[in-house]
């Protein structure tokens, strides 16, 4: 006959090493990220390396701050997982966008020139083939005025990257929740 212990020691959830947990990979996987897109930038010919690692980065930071995450949280289910994931993302696209936008505002007017000519340029061949709008209003959309403004300002770019940042982060919790929902170890690539 086997003895059950008196007491069952269940981990307390400590918000603040949550937090820390959050931050540390957070930040980790927001400047992994930007590295990886200046490096793309920087060496045009391997591009496609530098943006499949960029976009690698953030799913490591989920899959590894998980594993620290079920120090906490032994009974991990697909929604606790995809919050913590979501969470994440919060954190990465956030500083990502404040990062972008300071970029952009201060660091480096020349890459918003280019954004602004290559965006503009996408505008007019998109409106060729598909004869979208009239030309009279093409021309002032593309007017410098408004399409500095409205179209691709800063504050407009940034706020693109944090949307666009959310969406991948609720792809990356879907499938991490989906993948270690069950796992009772605190390594996600050891077996059960």
């Amino acid at each position: 006959m086997e003895e059950s212990p008196e007491y069952i020691i269940e981990p307390k959830v400590n918000k603040n090493q949550t937090l820390f947990i959050l931050l540390k990979f957070g930040v980790g996987a927001a400047l992994a990220g930007m590295l990886f897109d200046q490096l793309a930038y920087a060496f045009p010919s391997a591009n496609f390396l530098f943006s499949f690692l960029g976009s690698l980065a953030p799913v490591l930071a989920c899959t590894i701050g998980l594993v620290y995450y079920k120090q906490f949280n032994f009974d991990l289910r697909f929604g606790k997982i995809f919050w913590f994931c979501l969470r994440m993302g919060f954190v990465v696209s956030i500083i990502q966008s404040i990062f972008l936008y300071l970029n952009l505002k201060f660091f480096n007017r020349g890459m918003l020139e280019a954004l602004r000519k290559f965006k503009k340029e996408e505008l007019i061949a998109f409106n060729q083939q598909y004869n979208w709008i009239s030309r009279e209003d093409l021309i002032q959309q593309t007017e410098p005025s408004y399409f500095n403004t409205y179209v691709c300002g800063p504050g407009i770019e940034a706020t693109g990257s944090f949307f666009w940042s959310i969406i991948f982060f609720i792809i990356i919790g879907l499938f991490v929740a989906l993948f270690n929902r069950n796992r009772r170890s605190k390594n996600p690539f050891q077996q059960p």
